[in-house]
């Protein structure tokens, strides 16, 4: 089991889901930041350094690409994440499923191509929850990946999806594993993967 800091990564993930309950429970205004800096906080806790995190790390092989967040510790090989969080707006100019669907594999995409270890952290409340776990969608099997299974994601997984997946499933090729699901309060969902070329 990978250790980051004083402890596993699994206890680390557990330590973020119960943070993130904390902050769903008082019902505090949440972004995407909050939930990376969320995330932040729980490598804190368990012995990781400020100073071994980096934010919007230059991608090592993608021209003008970022990565969320780009772990150094110590000796060991770095760790990517990245981070999605998919929520309704009050204004109710959300992007359709299907077009917030093609942008997580847009991430799984990057990080497939860092060439270290890389996790993809992605929070959503019920909209998106229920478009990835409907059958008619074929993103079941993704969505609930236990601990340890894992998914191939390439042409063949997209050949009945929408045109919208199109530009994605011409180079996407990335071994998704599942490394934690985790239902938060307020009808929200945690997942976790892992991220690796096949």
């Amino acid at each position: 089991m990978l250790k980051i800091g004083n402890t596993n990564i699994s206890t680390i993930f557990e330590n973020f889901a119960e943070l993130l309950d904390k902050r769903l429970k008082y019902q505090i205004y949440t972004t995407e930041d909050s939930i990376r800096y969320t995330f932040f906080a729980s490598l804190i806790r368990n012995g990781v350094e400020p100073h071994h995190l980096v934010l919007e790390f230059p991608h090592p092989s993608i021209e003008n690409a970022k990565i969320d967040m780009w772990l150094i510790y110590e000796e060991k090989s770095p760790i990517a994440f990245e981070f999605k969080y998919d929520r309704d707006v009050p204004s109710g100019t959300n992007l359709p499923v299907t077009q917030k669907a093609v942008k997580i594999f847009e991430d799984f995409y990057r990080l497939s191509q860092t060439g270290v270890l890389s996790y993809f952290i992605y929070v959503t409340n019920g909209k998106m929850a229920n478009y990835f776990s409907n059958p008619n969608n074929e993103h079941t099997e993704l969505w609930n990946l236990e601990y340890g299974e894992e998914i191939n994601i390439d042409q063949n997984y997209f050949s009945d999806k929408p045109e919208g997946f199109n530009d994605i499933s011409t180079k996407l090729k990335a071994k998704i594993v599942g490394k934690f699901k985790y239902t938060l309060l307020s009808n929200h969902y945690l997942r976790i993967y892992e991220v690796k070329l096949p």
